[in-house]
């Protein structure tokens, strides 16, 4: 991480010497900026994610603020001015005010969003009527009631314009150099401003030698704006440019305040040592999501994998971050793949629960340097593995590939085809992928018989059609009741199956017989016998052979004027 630093500053020193810009950054977006730059999963030893962020701002309110005494500038209502604008900006944190002259003035804690209105009120009733500008005795007093915090982001702001003039306190700008050495997270950023006065060369090699720190000197009568801008992501990925020589890529440009639009540039000095060069479009960048091209001019750039850099210059008063972004990029012919098998054969015939092995092995040209992803689709009744896993796998050209195949269920004389899935790396080639032999269950002699089956299914269709009739004939259609003939009228439950046939209740009945048609019950007599049923009028009416009557409709049945018995089909 210091490493990375350390090259961001680097590229800042070497923009502010071509472009002469350094700026005030609000550091909210300049931690989160940072913070980006940290991979998700962290190394071992790595800081943890910012949680929480904690602003100090250390005002001068000693009378040369309002042109008093050795002052030469009424700056400090702009000071006021510039806080009230920058705190209603502010999202979610921790904001600590300390106002100072003969050294810290007492301190001021408030929480935003809760305690905004307060937080205003406080900075817009601020005076500046001391004597005396003792910055290090301050600066001292507030590191040690400040002390560090996991997973917070504890930003410091100097606002003086004066020099520390405490001739007989005990602490140098050394001891506060020390005190941010031992005491300076991970997060934490210390910004000096110089209203109108020259930075003493102690303060300015001092913080020098620190990281995340910045030291900016105004004007007389000047307040910078507060603004920064954090450009996302921390990198971006190019492809290979020689495939294609232009590249787009979506990037996310967040702004606090209102600073001017970015100017983009680019250091691409390893590339024009070799005649060549990037472009970017468009060169200037406002807030929110933006696509950027690049494209690579020029001819006689070896092959390889390059790193250029994109540039990220801001108006004077605002500091964005990162301050560069590496541009990484290839330029070679695609990575090849190619997929060879070494022992298959164009078909297999397995067993249930038979396996067998085949091996293949990945090859690739010079390029192919990333894993391909492979798998295998087995239709059902049929088990792949893939170097004794379950698909899909990883390999690395020059890495063999074994291929298990298991019958699991396939039906008898089935042939299958299962074939390959690769996944390969973005912009590379694939050749197509070798064909997986058939698979094929054998059938046995039996199950070779069988496939005669037809030639039998006119006499299966007829036996069947017996069976349906008779199965239908021995199943009850309804229930019945046999009522003697009176005066007992004994009772005798039926079960009525078929044509039912009376006769066999009843011999006096032979020749009658009864069988559905629809809801109806179709009534059959011989020539000897009548039958009436009563109407809705209680009338006892005839009902000839062949007609129906309704269920729970009771028949009466007579020889000549006898009669002989009664009958209902219940409903």
């Amino acid at each position: 991480m210091q490493n990375t630093l350390g090259r961001f500053d680097k590229l800042l020193i070497f923009s502010n010497m071509r472009k002469r810009y350094m700026g005030l950054v609000l550091p909210l977006l300049l931690a989160v900026a940072w913070a980006a730059c940290i991979p998700a999963q962290q190394p071992q030893g790595a800081p943890p994610p910012i949680e929480r962020y904690r602003f100090v701002f250390l005002v001068d309110t000693s009378g040369s603020m309002m042109g008093l005494g050795d002052g030469k500038a009424v700056i400090f209502p702009k000071v006021q001015a510039e806080l009230v604008r920058f705190l209603r900006t502010l999202p979610a944190s921790e904001v600590v005010f300390v106002p100072f002259h003969q050294g810290p003035q007492g301190e001021r804690r408030f929480r935003l969003p809760e305690e905004r209105g307060p937080a205003v009120a406080y900075v817009q009733n601020l005076k500046a009527d001391g004597q005396n500008t003792w910055i290090y005795r301050t600066l001292m007093s507030t590191l040690k009631s400040t002390p560090p915090r996991e997973g917070v982001a504890t930003i410091y702001y100097i606002f003086t314009d004066g020099t520390d003039n405490d001739r007989q306190g005990p602490y140098r700008m050394s001891d506060v150099v020390q005190t941010l050495r031992l005491q300076q997270g991970p997060y934490d950023w210390v910004y000096y401003v110089a209203l109108g006065a020259s930075v003493p060369e102690e303060v300015r090699r001092g913080l020098g030698s620190l990281p995340r720190t910045r030291v900016q000197q105004a004007g007389v009568g000047e307040v910078p704006t507060l603004g920064a801008y954090t450009f996302k992501p921390a990198a971006l990925q190019l492809g290979n440019l020689m495939q294609s020589p232009e590249a787009r890529v979506e990037v996310a440009l967040e702004a606090q305040g209102r600073p001017r639009p970015l100017r983009l540039s680019l250091d691409d000095a390893n590339l024009q040592k070799q005649g060549a060069f990037l472009e970017v479009s468009p060169n200037r960048l406002e807030p929110g999501n933006r696509t950027l091209s690049f494209r690579l001019r020029g001819q006689g750039l070896r092959e390889g994998e390059y790193t250029a850099w994109l540039c990220l210059e801001a108006a004077e008063g605002t500091l964005v971050r990162p301050e560069a972004i590496p541009l990484r990029f290839a330029y070679h012919p695609p990575a090849a793949y190619t997929l060879t098998p070494e022992n298959p054969p164009e078909r297999l015939e397995l067993r249930p629960g038979e396996s067998t092995t085949l091996q293949y092995r990945l090859e690739g040209n010079a390029w192919a340097r990333e894993p391909l992803s492979l798998n295998i689709e087995t239709p059902r009744g049929l088990e792949a593995t893939l170097n004794g896993q379950k698909g899909p796998v990883v390999l690395k050209p020059g890495e063999g590939l074994e291929v298990r195949l298991t019958n699991q269920g396939l039906a008898p004389g089935q042939s299958v085809q299962p074939s390959f899935q690769a996944q390969a790396p973005s912009g590379s080639q694939l050749s197509p992928l070798p064909p997986l032999p058939s698979v094929t269950q054998p059938k046995t002699l039996w199950e070779r018989l069988l496939d005669y089956w037809w030639l039998l299914l006119p006499l299966l269709l007829f036996s069947a059609f017996l069976l349906a009739r008779w199965l239908a004939a021995q199943r009850p259609w309804g229930q019945g009741r046999y009522f003697g003939p009176p005066p007992e009228c004994a009772e005798k439950p039926l079960n009525l199956k078929g044509r039912a046939d009376l006769g066999q209740v009843d011999p006096n009945l032979k020749g009658v017989k009864v069988y559905p048609r629809g809801e109806e019950v179709v009534l059959e007599l011989p020539s000897s016998l009548e039958a009436k049923y009563e109407n809705n009028r209680q009338r006892k009416m005839p009902l000839e052979s062949g007609e129906t009557f309704s269920r729970g409709t009771r028949i009466y049945f007579y020889d000549g004027q006898r009669e002989i018995a009664s009958f209902v089909v219940e409903p």
